[in-house]
């Protein structure tokens, strides 16, 4: 008798293995689909604090402060901050609408992410002195994302400056 053809535990044994190549490059493609979402969010977070952090720091390093105010705008954050030419910047974080505005510039947080900790503060330097930098401004507001749960990526500035030229001696913006 001639038996050409295969067995019955032949078709299995292979068909089992196909089952678990598939099955292994399945997952293998759900995970870099989640690598590239992941990647993808999180370029899109760090350009958006790069960009938030560059409207601010080209304010206060092409001009010199003079004071900084809180906004009369009770649903929002808002600080002024003016300038001794006689301009002024306004910062607005918009936690309903998940917006920071500097200026002109409104820009709109990542899907999915949203603001965590506000906080502004005052803090004077000990032994400094006369007419130097004795005091810090400290502006965070912190912008969090579910998918990373140890990682911020929000807006941290630390001004130093001059008391006696920039009276700040409260701020309530937290």
């Amino acid at each position: 008798m001639n038996n050409k053809g295969f067995t019955m535990v032949e078709l299995i044994v292979s068909f089992m293995l196909t089952s678990i190549i598939v099955i292994i490059l399945v997952q293998i493609i759900i995970n870099l689909k989640e690598i590239y979402e992941y990647s993808d969010v999180k370029t899109e977070l760090l350009t958006k604090q790069a960009t938030i952090s560059n409207r601010i720091n080209e304010q206060l390093l092409n001009k010199q402060l003079s004071n900084i105010e809180e906004c009369d705008d009770i649903v929002n954050y808002c600080l002024n901050f003016m300038f001794t030419d006689g301009s002024m910047t306004k910062l607005i974080v918009d936690t309903s609408n998940q917006t920071i505005t500097i200026g002109n510039d409104k820009i709109k947080l990542a899907d999915d992410s949203y603001f965590g900790k506000i906080d502004a503060s005052i803090t004077p330097l000990a032994n400094v002195a006369e007419n130097k930098n004795d005091s810090i401004l400290k502006i965070q507001v912190d912008i969090e994302h579910d998918y990373f749960e140890d990682q911020n990526f929000g807006l941290y500035l630390v001004y130093q400056y001059d008391y006696q030229k920039m009276n700040l001696s409260y701020l309530n913006f937290g």
